[in-house]
């Protein structure tokens, strides 16, 4: 059975490998993006073990997706200015990007899944897995950010923080992994406040509070984390306090 783990590691580190190389020389090849389509719905179907961690991380997996959801200019994949110029490009791209994103998703959550069930002897690969993660969420939602202001752009937010809510829901300590990356605590906030969609800001309201209050957040206040740093957290990225903005919205709106 080792033996069989070992070969199917090594037959999708060489799948992601060879999309990578695509990535790297601009994905626009229309049977490149057919078979990395097929590649990704091959991933999509792996069953993953405990033991996987260590060739995930190796192979660097999780980096390799993300290069599938973020291009080199920092946008999503397909929503670069020159891409938004060209509709046939733009939308084969954006449908490698939302495949890539739902084996990340898919992934990703199998991964804490697994972490939660292994307990305080979990295997480090897959902690530093949700880490890279979650260090992977930072670049998308930087992404999204860069996006134009449509539906697509509410649709992305959403599926990040539903993604994200899922990973902390599995496995408790991703909500500290959450609440100590900046770019994505600065991004829930923005949304819960500032977002076109009511209801990408109310899942962004929920995940705030659900992540806030998580025991393992409080846990690392207590011993480790000052109260001026607590007051940090709760700073939006113009400088204002969270609650008080809330208060102050929801003040505007009676």
């Amino acid at each position: 059975i080792q033996s069989v783990q070992e070969d199917v590691a090594r037959f999708f580190t060489f799948l992601a490998s060879t999309i990578d190389n695509w990535v790297g020389n601009k994905l626009t090849n229309r049977s490149h993006v057919a078979m990395t389509h097929l590649i990704l719905s091959a991933y999509h179907s792996l069953h993953l073990h405990p033991g996987d961690g260590e060739w995930l991380l190796n192979a660097g997996i999780l980096p390799k997706l993300s290069n599938l959801m973020v291009d080199s200019s920092g946008h999503m994949m397909g929503a670069s200015p020159e891409q938004l110029l060209d509709a046939v490009e733009h939308d084969s791209l954006a449908a490698v990007r939302d495949a890539a994103f739902a084996v990340f998703s898919s992934m990703t959550s199998t991964l804490a899944r697994m972490a939660a069930a292994q307990g305080a002897a979990q295997d480090g690969h897959l902690t530093t897995l949700l880490e890279r993660a979650v260090q992977i969420a930072a670049v998308v939602v930087k992404g999204i950010a860069l996006h134009p202001a449509n539906e697509t752009r509410d649709l992305l937010q959403l599926q990040v923080l539903t993604w994200l809510h899922g990973l902390a829901s599995l496995h408790h300590p991703v909500s500290r992994l959450i609440v100590h990356t900046q770019q994505v605590r600065l991004a829930i906030m923005d949304w819960a406040l500032e977002a076109h969609s009511p209801q990408v800001q109310r899942v962004a309201i929920r995940l705030l509070a659900s992540v806030l209050c998580n025991d393992d957040v409080n846990s690392s206040c207590q011993t480790s984390i000052s109260e001026k740093m607590r007051d940090e957290w709760l700073q939006t990225s113009n400088g204002e306090h969270l609650v008080q903005r809330m208060l102050t919205s929801m003040g505007a709106v009676l």
